[in-house]
């Protein structure tokens, strides 16, 4: 119950103590007087929505407390400051806590009912609420409210990934075919121009045996060779140096002069043997020029050196792509997981709510009965929607009062049948089933 309450600046009110006893307390006064403005500032200490139009004209915020005893006799401190801006904080015995926090715990501290609160009972919706209330579960649609947001995300964040992987399948296959068409050709870097000058070499072929023939038979085996006149010369050389010692300088270049001869003949002799299936070779080469000129044109830009950048770029994507595969997969998983704690819970709850339903109605025909409605009976009914229509914050439940309020009436749904007056007493006896 409340012992205390403090309101400053909150509209019409500068500042009103209000210190509360057991028992009733009637609050009375002319319409404008500030009634409402004081049920109101009840409303902001368990979580009503603040705005600034609360706040007193010139006045730059305003401060409601309260003083509430619990059924254990320990008192607690709420505290709600609202400034001009509109913005709210809320304090519990001197901590800062967030407004859902301060709902939670003034759905045990206070209960408001209004005029009109009966009208309530008209949306079969919020039936199950107050057999929740009844039945003190709403610690447990707290822990629910939680699971069935963490559901709610997990589907929300699979379905915009599975949304965006409409195209993806297909462009995974785009790039898998390109990268096993490179795989295949395997272009190396360079590879083109080696093969460029290997082709000229052999369209050239006839003409590079035919001087290399014939360059090897002048330098090494024709009839008065390069090497038989060489010869004589270093013989006369000789001769020379014994005439005259200037030309022995000449003679020690002779091992030189031989050696680099030699390896001319021997590079002549190669060309003249390592040219045989030269027609053969050019076709391996005019087909292997003519692979890499095609891939240079359609994944190098004319350039068959990017080929490999291409492919690189190819590699990079796919795996991207595998990533987005094992991200959909893993957002399956935690989104299975998500759904099986948060039927796990609302099952739990189901249960009790079935067991707690029948004691509800019977302790709502013992009131009404004292509200002269002694022959009223009442049950609750419960369906459950399949698949995704069936999770809500609230459970898998959905649940309706029916009342049959006379003594061989059939029962039927409260919202179709009661009346006015009926529903203001049925309303009546669930506040007080609530509370005792």
């Amino acid at each position: 119950m409340i012992r205390f309450l403090q309101i400053k600046n909150l509209a019409v009110i500068q500042e009103l103590q209000l210190e509360l006893e057991d028992g009733l307390t009637v609050l009375t006064g002319e319409t404008g007087a500030g009634k409402s403005i004081v049920v109101g500032a009840l409303g902001l200490l368990v979580g009503s929505r603040a705005s600034s139009d609360l706040v007193r004209t010139g006045e730059s915020s305003a401060i409601i407390e309260a003083i509430f005893e619990k059924a254990d006799g320990t008192e607690i401190l709420v505290r709600r400051e609202v400034n001009s801006s509109g913005r709210s904080r809320a304090f519990v015995d001197g901590s800062l806590v967030t407004t859902a926090d301060l709902r939670i715990l003034g759905s045990s501290l206070l209960d408001l009912h209004g005029q009109h609160a009966h009208q309530q009972l008209l949306n079969p919706g919020s039936h199950i609420d107050l057999l929740d209330e009844f039945g003190g579960f709403m610690g447990d649609r707290s822990s629910l409210l939680t699971l069935f947001e963490k559901l709610r995300s997990s589907r929300l964040a699979l379905n915009e990934a599975s949304s965006e992987t409409k195209g993806i399948s297909d462009r995974l296959d785009a790039v898998q075919f390109q990268l096993a068409e490179i795989q295949k050709a395997n272009p190396k870097r360079g590879e083109a121009d080696r093969l460029r000058e290997q082709r000229k070499r052999l369209l050239n072929a006839d003409s590079i045996h035919r001087l290399s023939v014939e360059a090897y038979q002048t330098l090494y085996e024709a009839e008065g060779s390069v090497i038989d006149s060489l010869a004589e010369i270093w013989r006369k050389v000789e001769e020379l140096s014994e005439l005259d010692d200037s030309f022995k300088n000449l003679l020690a270049a002779r091992d030189s002069v031989e050696s680099q001869l030699e390896e001319v003949a021997h590079g002549l002799r190669g060309k003249c043997e390592g040219l045989e299936g030269a027609e053969e070779s050019l076709q391996e080469v005019e087909d292997r020029l003519a692979t890499l000129d095609d891939f240079g044109r359609k994944y190098g830009q004319g350039n068959v050196d990017r080929v490999l950048d291409r492919q690189a770029e190819l590699e990079m994507e796919l795996r991207s792509l595998n990533n987005y595969s094992d991200q959909i997969k893993e957002l399956t998983v935690e989104l299975g997981r998500a759904e099986q704690q948060y039927h796990k819970v609302a099952e739990k709850l189901s249960k009790k709510r079935h067991a707690m339903a029948p004691n509800l109605a019977e302790r709502l025909e013992v009131l009404l009965g004292e509200l002269a409605m002694e022959n009223a009976q009442c049950q609750f009914r419960f369906t459950q929607k399949d698949g995704d229509l069936g999770i809500t914050e609230r459970g898998v439940d959905q649940c309706e009062l029916y009342l049959a309020p006379n003594e061989g009436e059939e029962a039927r749904a409260l919202v179709r049948i009661a009346s006015g007056g009926e529903l203001s007493r049925i309303m009546l006896a669930l506040k007080t089933a609530a509370c005792f």
